[in-house]
């Protein structure tokens, strides 16, 4: 969600000068220009622009940081089952399994 209001407040806040090229989407499709906004100027969508960039950035790091504490404190095996298509229910399991036999002898 905040990845679209990131790319719609960017559209948004995107008024280009006279002799400045259209926005283009990949290079190579052309961005229509957006309606002028009635309560916002263009220079407030960029603001609003500005700082949801930030917050998606901070979101983003902070999901890194959740994925490195599975990894490196936890060990629980999420990073396994991304990585190699395993469910983490199979790991489980497993490590259930080994915990069993372990004690069986």
């Amino acid at each position: 969600m905040i990845i679209l209001a990131v790319l719609i407040t960017g559209w948004l806040g995107y008024r280009p000068m006279p002799f400045m090229p259209p926005a283009r989407l990949f290079g190579n499709l052309p961005v229509p220009l957006a309606p002028s906004g009635g309560a916002l100027s263009a220079r407030g969508f960029a603001f609003v622009h500005a700082k949801l960039v930030w917050i998606l950035l901070g979101f983003v790091g902070v999901h890194v940081l959740a994925a490195m504490v599975h990894f490196v404190l936890l060990r629980d095996g999420v990073m396994r089952s991304m990585f190699f298509g395993k469910s983490n229910t199979a790991s489980r399991q497993e490590n259930a399994q080994l915990t069993v036999d372990d004690e069986a002898g």
